[in-house]
């Protein structure tokens, strides 16, 4: 069926196509580059005072890779925007109950915050993130203004879908790749890199408030966007190393599952078939499956089975 054109001005039309060529041109593989051109579509659409991109992580918590100084995995509260999202799996509007979900996290007057969809393994849609746009005036985003960012959303969306499909296809190939989280990412140590990264940048920033472009303070400049392109990529780093486990457990068949998990809490093959009531044979067959589809031995399956089991 086909959809149905977008509901915007003429002049908003014509700021959404330079983007798309920007885009699909030139931040194909830079996402830090992609969400500060993102923003600066969006402040030519409306008012926009904060420009804030999270990423879902586990069953409650969110990750924003831009528009925070840290990049932390932090719990999102049950009764704020996010959740809200998560809930209706649709865009967030002031309007929709009068403020509420927008007072619960903060203090801006007016706010659209558009998820971010891609294709899961079955071809239904999951919900892996969302865009903010904050203004500190009321009434500062009309149904234009929405309609353009739920647009630039979905082209956001497409980018990173293809990006992680072109890391999945380098994964099948042998040896290490460059530029790819490895599967022992541990989420506490990119957290630790994170906040000192962080710690950098603030203390840049202080030595640019109120000081004078010198050449000192333009190499402190490119310190403070240095930190920021860092802080972006470190958490999305965590989140395709957090994401892997759960994705590669959901992989297998429910038969192959059981084994898993059991393999996890250490049986050896005579106790996973007394287990499970199947046969030696049946065991072997399930386990080979099981090791070609994570391309691991069996400890390194062992630990990422428990890693995907407490997300």
């Amino acid at each position: 069926m086909s959809q149905l054109p977008l509901r915007v001005s003429s002049e908003t039309a014509a700021v959404l196509h330079e983007a798309h060529h920007t885009i699909t041109a030139r931040f194909a593989y830079d996402r830090y580059g992609l969400y500060e051109y993102v923003r600066s579509v969006a402040e030519r659409i409306a008012r926009v005072d904060a420009f804030h991109v999270g990423l879902l992580h586990g069953t409650n918590r969110i990750r924003f890779v831009y528009g925070h100084e840290d990049p932390v995995s932090r719990a999102y509260p049950p009764n704020g925007q996010v959740a809200w999202v998560v809930r209706h799996k649709q865009t967030y509007r002031v309007s929709y109950d009068n403020g509420a979900a927008l007072r619960a996290e903060g203090d801006a007057v007016d706010v659209v915050t558009v998820p971010l969809f891609r294709r899961d393994r079955t071809g239904g849609r999951r919900l892996f993130g969302m865009l903010s746009m904050y203004c500190s005036v009321p009434d500062a985003f009309d149904d234009d203004a929405v309609h353009a960012f739920e647009w630039l959303a979905g082209l956001v969306a497409r980018v990173l879908a293809r990006h992680q499909e072109d890391l999945e296809a380098l994964r099948l190939l042998p040896g290490e790749t460059p530029g790819l989280a490895s599967s022992s990412t541990r989420d506490p140590v990119v957290e630790y890199l994170a906040s000192r990264v962080a710690s950098l940048r603030r203390t840049a920033e202080d030595v640019l408030v109120g000081g004078e472009m010198t050449l000192a303070a333009a190499h402190l400049q490119q310190v403070v966007t240095s930190c920021a392109e860092i802080q972006s990529e470190l958490a999305e780093m965590s989140l395709r190393a957090d994401d892997g486990p759960e994705q590669r457990f959901l992989a297998l068949t429910p038969a192959e599952q059981r084994v898993a998990l059991l393999v996890a809490d250490g049986l050896n093959n005579q106790r996973l078939a007394q287990e499970l009531g199947i046969s030696a044979n049946t065991v072997k067959t399930h386990l080979k499956n099981i090791l070609r589809k994570y391309a691991m031995d069996r400890a390194q399956v062992a630990e990422d089975v428990q890693r995907h089991l407490v997300r």
